[in-house]
C-alpha cells in the first residue's frame, strides 16, 4: 500500500474518532507538510469521506450518502447485471476457491452459487458474506479492514495481508471502467490495494461489467488488461471494443437470457 493511502486511511480513523481534526495537527502526527494534509484532505472530501474547515476538516454524516450511493447502483443496469450474475456462475465449480470482490454485479454472481457445494469464497464485501453466510454448503472467509461505506467492502492493511495468504483457482472482479489504454480503473484509490492483491493470489482473473463500464475511466488505474482472461458482459457492451479486447487475447463472454 502506498504511503498516500495508508495516511489517508489514518486521517479517515482519526476522523472517525474525534470527529473534527486540524490541518498543522495531522501534519505533526503523520509527519508531513502541511500542504501534503491539505492535499490529502481535499482528495477525501472529493471522495465525500469528510468536510474540510477552516485549518482542518471535519466528520460528514455518512450513512444517508452511502446508503444512497450503493443501493443506486444496486438499481442501475439491474437486469443486466442478473443476467451478468447468472452466467458467470456458470464457470464456478463446486469444490472450487474464488475471490469475490465487492462489488454490485459480484453480488447478482453471489446469489446464484447457492446450489454449489464445497465452494470456498474469501471476500472483501460485507453484502457478500451477509447474503452467504447461513449456506452450509459454502465457506465463507471475510478479510479484516477499515469499512468504506459506498462500496460496503474492507480495506487497509488487514485486508491487504489476509488476500497474501490463500491461493484462489479463480477471482471475480468488479471495476468501475474498461479501457483500452487506461486499463481497469476504480473512484476510490483506498480500494486499489486490495484489488491488486487479489488480482495476485488468483489462477484466473474474471471481470464482470455491464456495458455502462466499457470506454470508461475513473479516478485511478489497478490494473492492466493483460491481467484479465475473462470479461463477463451484457449484450449492449460495444461490439467495437469487444472485439478489440478479443483481440488482446482476452475471452469476452456475451450472457443472454
Amino acid at each position: 500500500m502506498s504511503l498516500q493511502i495508508e495516511r489517508q486511511l489514518l486521517i479517515q480513523s482519526l476522523i472517525k474518532e474525534y470527529q473534527t481534526v486540524k490541518v498543522e495537527e495531522l501534519a505533526r502526527r503523520l509527519d508531513v507538510s502541511p500542504n501534503t494534509i491539505r492535499r490529502d484532505l481535499s482528495l477525501l472530501e472529493k471522495q465525500g469521506v469528510l468536510k474540510r474547515t477552516q485549518g482542518g476538516a471535519m466528520a460528514q454524516d455518512l450513512q444517508p450518502a452511502t446508503r444512497q450511493s450503493f443501493d443506486l447502483r444496486s438499481r442501475t443496469n439491474v437486469l443486466e447485471k442478473e443476467i451478468i450474475g447468472k452466467c458467470a456462475a456458470k464457470l464456478v465449480k463446486s469444490g472450487s476457491t474464488i475471490i469475490l470482490d465487492a462489488g454490485t454485479t459480484t453480488q447478482q454472481l453471489a446469489n446464484n452459487l447457492r446450489h454449489l457445494e464445497n465452494l470456498t469464497i474469501a471476500t472483501n464485501s460485507l453484502e457478500i458474506a451477509y447474503s452467504l453466510m447461513t449456506n452450509p454448503n459454502i465457506t465463507v472467509i471475510l478479510s479484516g479492514g477499515i469499512v468504506i461505506g459506498a462500496s460496503r467492502s474492507l480495506t487497509g492493511m488487514p485486508a491487504e495481508n489476509f488476500f497474501t495468504q490463500i491461493h484462489a483457482d479463480q477471482i471475480f472482479l468488479a471495476t468501475c471502467g474498461i479501457s483500452l489504454e487506461r486499463g481497469l480503473t476504480n473512484r476510490n484509490m483506498h480500494e486499489i490495494p486490495v484489488k491488486q492483491k487479489m488480482i495476485e493470489v488468483a489462477r484466473e482473473v474474471i471481470l464482470l461489467a455491464d456495458h455502462d463500464k466499457f470506454d470508461k475511466v475513473a479516478l485511478s488505474s489497478f490494473a492492466p488488461l493483460s491481467c484479465v482472461h475473462k470479461i463477463v458482459t451484457d449484450e449492449k457492451a460495444p461490439k467495437n471494443m469487444v472485439i478489440q479486447l478479443e483481440n488482446l487475447g482476452i475471452q469476452v463472454v456475451i450472457a443472454s437470457e
